[in-house]
């Protein structure tokens, strides 16, 4: 199964048990640049469900959009999309917030010393907000957004199962 494929499937598992909850998600997305909003809105009746999303790549947007400033240890950080999940969640009134930040690459010209491949995922719903390191050893670009995006579907799944049996 490819990676299309498997975050069709968690997104399906997701639509169907928020849809039977009456819940709401919302996204604030960075490096997956829209990847985890299409993988959510491609499920039939996603209007039931889905509040919208935000793709907060530069820091002014991040400010702007979400009333985030600088967070330490940086933008790409377990702190950052924690920050990213809850802010999303708040603005948009969502049950669910999901956050995602990483570094997708290449390496050429960016600052961080940060590893290309690494990720940070965050869920903010009614049980709390819950984190997630991402390690993507791919080079391409694509792969690590995909990589990304998938982490932070699978993140917000076990937290809509999690929070079901509660």
């Amino acid at each position: 199964m490819d990676e299309t494929s498997i975050q069709h499937s968690i997104a399906s598992s997701i639509a169907r048990e928020l849809s039977r909850r009456g819940e709401t998600a919302a996204i604030a997305e960075t490096s997956a640049g829209g990847l985890i909003a299409a993988s959510l809105i491609g499920i039939p009746g996603a209007s039931a469900w889905f509040v919208g999303g935000v793709i907060p790549y530069a820091a002014d947007m991040r400010l702007e959009w979400l009333g985030l400033g600088e967070v330490a240890p940086g933008a790409v950080s377990d702190e950052m999309a924690k920050a990213l999940a809850e802010a999303v969640r708040t603005r948009t009134g969502a049950t669910w917030g999901v956050g995602e930040t990483g570094i997708a690459g290449p390496q050429v010209g960016r600052r961080s010393r940060k590893p290309t491949g690494l990720g940070f995922v965050a869920v903010a719903g009614p049980t709390g907000t819950f984190t997630n390191e991402v390690t993507s050893h791919e080079v391409e670009r694509h792969k690590n957004q995909v990589a990304f995006a998938t982490a932070a579907l699978t993140l917000f799944y076990t937290c809509v199962i999690q929070a079901s049996s509660l």
